[in-house]
């Protein structure tokens, strides 16, 4: 190998441009925009195979993290392109892709249904529970009367799966309109994100056929 090939695929270090990288991945996760996440995802990969390093320094334990936070994940991402980890990972499979934990996806897939239905109270299926976050989780704790917790950073009103026979109607009657997805596998059968999409509507009640959303990333 020649000493220019040598200087060539040196590391080096553009403190600007890894501030940048970072700073658009945050955004674009805080923002819950796929297709921002993609990009930033791709131009910090690209980075980083073209020998770039950063002139930071992220703690080894971040490179499992599985929280939400944006900061967080986006070191997690650069972290583990750094270690050659982006790729055949068992805890969050493909989503490590885009930098995404599981929970974080869930986030995602979350507001992709959401985005759908903006002008309605938004019950989403999760295991045995129905969630509600935001500000349909304050209607459901005003109406309801459950309690709202923190989630990641965000707030969530949750109840049994099988109280909604009780809760759906009291929302319906206090004028509100609702819309529902329910999950469209069951999670002891998968290893990924459980799909979930709409079952019905209510306020008029309409049953409606499902039509499959699937998040895509670049």
């Amino acid at each position: 190998m020649t000493q220019l090939q040598d200087m060539q695929q040196a590391p080096f270090v553009d403190a600007q441009r890894v501030k940048s990288l970072r700073q658009e991945l945050i955004s674009a996760y805080e923002s819950f925009d796929a297709e921002a996440v993609g990009n930033a995802a791709v131009s910090i990969q690209s980075y980083i195979d073209n020998g770039g390093d950063i002139d930071y320094h992220i703690a080894d334990e971040t490179e499992d993290y599985q929280g939400t936070d944006p900061d967080k994940l986006a070191d997690r991402y650069i972290l583990r392109l750094l270690h050659d980890r982006h790729l055949d990972t068992d805890d969050d499979q493909t989503y490590i892709a885009t930098g995404l934990t599981v929970e974080m996806h869930k986030l995602f897939h979350y507001h992709d249904l959401k985005a759908k239905y903006q002008d309605r109270l938004f019950l989403f299926r999760r295991g045995d529970f129905y969630e509600a976050y935001e500000e349909d989780a304050k209607v459901c704790e005003k109406e309801l009367g459950v309690t709202i917790r923190n989630y990641s950073g965000y707030m969530l009103a949750a109840f049994p799966h099988h109280a909604l026979d009780t809760y759906l109607p009291k929302l319906i009657r206090n004028g509100h309109r609702v819309a529902i997805a329910d999950q469209l596998e069951a999670p002891s059968q998968i290893k990924k994100l459980v799909q979930r999409d709409y079952s019905q509507q209510a306020a008029p009640k309409k049953r409606k056929e499902p039509v499959q959303l699937e998040l895509q990333f670049t």
